[in-house]
């Protein structure tokens, strides 16, 4: 590796959404050992070099000790509520020049993204050549928001996307050549639905 890719790596949260199978809960306000799930998330991307969060202004004063160290950014997506595809977008928008090396993409309703990011980091020098290190869950299924990605590779998908409204991540990041990273179940759960929630013994205090 050319560069210290070690070090050379930024990340984007995406924290926004509808949460409609929560019936519009706010899921990063979710209670995780003590945590909420957008603090995992930010705890998973401590060694970033700078870090983008995507998601409603609101969330601005649950940033702000991170904030404070000067290598946070938070930006809503356009358009609002447009999908991965316009968050990871913004994303790009919003962190610093010259790119890092890689890019993490992480989704902030994971409870054990940590360890699921730390895994995908150690194996990116077993892939010199990858485009993408993409956690696999224990289905055969590719988890695109629990990934590291080539940032010049991913910023040439976006480009050449076209509208990015609606567009899937699997189909924004189709021609990239990835490598899946067995992860199984537990590291690549999320939290989608109460019966997520409860699996992992979160409350979620229905209106």
């Amino acid at each position: 590796m050319a560069r210290d890719e070690a070090q050379d790596w930024d990340a984007i949260i995406l924290a926004g959404g509808r949460s409609t199978r929560l019936d519009g809960f706010d899921k990063t306000a979710l209670v995780y050992r003590g945590h909420s799930l957008l603090d995992h998330a930010l705890a998973a991307v401590t060694d970033a070099r700078a870090v983008a969060v995507i998601g409603p202004l609101e969330l601005r004063p649950r940033l702000e000790r991170v904030a404070a160290r000067g290598r946070l950014t938070l930006a809503t997506e356009h358009p609002r509520f447009g999908g991965p595809g316009c968050a990871v977008a913004r994303g790009l928008e919003s962190l610093p020049l010259p790119a890092s090396v890689w890019t993490a993409v992480i989704a902030a309703d994971q409870p054990h993204i940590g360890l699921a990011l730390s895994t995908l980091l150690d194996e990116r020098r077993r892939f010199p050549a990858a485009d993408a290190l993409i956690a696999r869950d224990e289905a055969g299924e590719l988890q695109p928001l629990t990934a590291l990605y080539r940032t010049a590779r991913l910023a040439a998908a976006v480009a050449a996307a076209g509208p990015l409204d609606g567009i899937p991540m699997r189909a924004l990041i189709g021609r990239l050549s990835a490598v899946a990273v067995p992860l199984g179940e537990l590291l690549c759960a999320d939290i989608d639905t109460f019966e997520d929630a409860a699996a992992h013994d979160i409350v979620v205090r229905r209106a």
